[in-house]
């Protein structure tokens, strides 16, 4: 095996052991609001994580980047690139410890919920909206938290206000 290997396996063994944190939002990016509220709730989640977190995003403009770059320096970050290159974010990209392929919109969405205990959503509008790859992910990760593969939901709105998502299908 050589170095490369055995470096690659230890930080793939090292990932499946720490709280892995999900995040979608907009290719418009976060309100100023919505960036307060994400970093404080990651300041909550890492106090009460005993090691440190990995994160999971979409590495598209916007909020992706921006969130990626929020936890550049507290998690280990891995990114789920689309395969639609024109809404790629290279600081998403280079912010990135691990890269995982690209696939379409709708399957590295689903790979980012199932991979997460926690998801983070940030969305444009307070209301769920019918369309938008946003909510596709939070609708994606609502079936994941009622089937019990996730164990917890932040949905923050635009005002920087957690949404309550109960009533939500």
């Amino acid at each position: 095996m050589t170095k490369a290997e055995v470096v690659r396996l230890l930080v793939d063994k090292w990932v499946e052991s720490t709280m892995h944190v999900g995040f979608t939002g907009p290719r418009t990016g976060m309100t100023a609001a919505q960036c307060h509220a994400v970093v404080a709730l990651l300041k909550n989640i890492d106090a009460a994580s005993q090691d440190l977190i990995t994160v999971r995003q979409g590495c598209c403009i916007g909020a992706d980047a921006e969130f990626a770059d929020m936890c550049w320096g507290r998690a280990f970050i891995v990114g789920h690139p689309p395969l639609v290159k024109a809404f790629e974010s290279q600081l998403a990209v280079d912010l990135c410890h691990k890269l995982m392929p690209a696939a379409p919109y709708h399957v590295r969405n689903q790979a980012i919920v199932d991979e997460s205990g926690v998801m983070i959503a940030t969305p444009r509008e307070s209301q769920p909206q019918p369309a938008g790859g946003t909510w596709m992910t939070i609708r994606m990760a609502l079936r994941a938290l009622r089937a019990g593969k996730l164990v917890r939901l932040h949905v923050i709105g635009p005002d920087g206000a957690e949404l309550d998502h109960a009533g939500w299908m």
